[in-house]
């Protein structure tokens, strides 16, 4: 939901980002994978690179410690001549970074540091394009980052036109975390995001035409003709009974502890590709499509507190031009901190069909607000 509501957003064209120099999100590497090293390590020193690469892992955001295993891009296996697509052991992790430490002259500790992450960012092919950084701070400590992860660009499947988005939240102070209060027994990041929209198709002047202003709290399950489960965010928890095969994609557990395109890993993934029948512009007007996501900190209880941290928006134009429809992606950015007083409004008008849950950020009323 733009601040600008219920008229065209502007169109940003430095947003209209593509591959840039050649580089690309994912580019794999010249010439062929390097062999697997053979193990260096000793026992004693692979117990403590095995404790370092979990806490670097975590400093760094090379890679997402999952209780269990270290889970890093393909990219960053790649260069250490590790196979693509898996999780490695968490020994030959270590015995993976002690080679290529030695073959760069540095001390062969095993531990990904950041001495070892800065010689690998130079050799991992760039993804470049325009950055957006969001800090998230409360009480004026950092919790961490939304970052952008991947251009921000126009998806146009048949006859549909629309965009693709991926954002990451990564958390660099977990104490400053637990001081804040989010807290999450499901052993996942205690943030959620929640996103509402806006869609309005402007009429035909040759005919009626139809103007359809929607204004939604998104909850997946009633984007397939489901029964909502109940939740408000964005990417909902467990699968409502006889949820279709395809649904699982959208479980949030798929959306965290997450490599993302840029080499980093995030403890929360945002992305969205969104798309709708060019048929909704018609000629020489245009329909327009605008988002308000935010980042929501969560502290489970009865009810469930939510707290609004940061908002970004976004969202694209589909212009009928001579009868050929084009995708024009509008601006990308940050949005207000605690999100718009539209975004409230909707949540204050919605909030009943979740009765769990309630909201300790100002600006909340009726069923919304944390008594």
């Amino acid at each position: 939901m733009c601040n600008q509501c219920y008229r065209p957003s502007r169109v940003l064209i430095g947003e209209l980002e593509d591959v840039i120099n050649g580089s690309a999100p994912g580019l794999r590497f010249a010439g062929r994978m390097r062999p697997a090293a053979a193990p260096l390590l000793k026992k004693d020193d692979l117990t403590k690179a095995v404790a370092g690469n979990r806490r670097s892992a975590a400093d760094l955001h090379w890679g997402c410690f999952d209780g269990t295993n270290v889970k890093a891009s393909d990219d960053v296996l790649h260069l250490l001549g590790l196979p693509e697509g898996t999780t490695p052991a968490e020994d030959d992790w270590a015995n993976a970074v002690a080679a290529y430490q030695k073959t760069k002259g540095l001390s062969s500790t095993g531990i990904l540091d950041a001495a070892t992450w800065s010689a690998m960012l130079k050799e991992l092919p760039a993804a470049k394009f325009k950055p957006l950084v969001i800090p998230v701070v409360v009480k004026g400590v950092r919790l961490g980052y939304i970052e952008k992860t991947m251009p921000y660009r126009p998806f146009n499947p048949a006859g549909r036109g629309g965009l693709q988005i991926q954002f990451g939240f990564r958390i660099t102070d977990a104490e400053a975390v637990r001081k804040a209060g989010f807290s999450d027994d499901s052993g996942r990041p205690p943030f959620r995001w929640i996103q509402t929209v806006e869609f309005v198709s402007v009429p035909n002047a040759a005919g009626p035409g139809f103007v359809r202003k929607h204004s939604e709290v998104i909850d997946p399950t009633t984007l397939v003709g489901m029964v909502p489960d109940a939740h408000p965010y964005y990417w909902f928890e467990e699968l409502p009974p006889h949820a279709p095969a395809k649904t699982a994609n959208l479980l949030i557990d798929n959306y965290v502890n997450r490599p993302a395109l840029n080499h980093l890993c995030y403890d929360l993934v945002f992305e969205d590709q969104p798309g709708f029948k060019n048929a909704a512009a018609t000629p020489g007007h245009r329909a327009y499509f605008n988002f308000e996501t935010a980042l929501i900190g969560i502290n489970h209880g009865h009810p469930t507190r939510n707290t609004i941290l940061d908002t970004f928006t976004w969202g694209f134009d589909l212009v009928n031009v001579k009868g050929n429809t084009e995708t024009r992606l509008n601006h990308l950015g940050p949005g207000e901190k605690g999100g718009s007083a539209t975004f409230k409004r909707i949540l204050n008008g919605q909030m009943a069909d979740f009765p769990t849950h309630c909201f300790a950020s100002s600006g909340f009323s009726k069923a919304a607000v944390c008594k």
